[in-house]
């Protein structure tokens, strides 16, 4: 399953799912749901850091998202 991840500001990350029956539309989904000015890109869940640390996920500029220590 691929998932859209955006940046928040200040490094922050916010992670959008498709419903399963606008999985084939994942780029329109994002354009219409990422907030205007807002960087993202899509992913595969897999590639997602821990749920349990999703308050320190971090935005990178390429490649997986960064997570802050506790």
């Amino acid at each position: 399953m691929q998932v859209i991840v955006f940046h928040m500001g200040n490094g922050k990350v916010a992670l959008v799912i498709p419903a399963p029956e606008y999985a084939d539309q994942i780029e329109a989904v994002a354009e219409k749901d990422v907030p205007e000015g807002k960087q993202w890109r899509i992913i595969d869940a897999a590639e997602l850091p821990p749920r349990e640390s999703r308050d320190r996920w971090r935005w990178t500029d390429s490649g997986p998202l960064s997570v802050l220590p506790e």
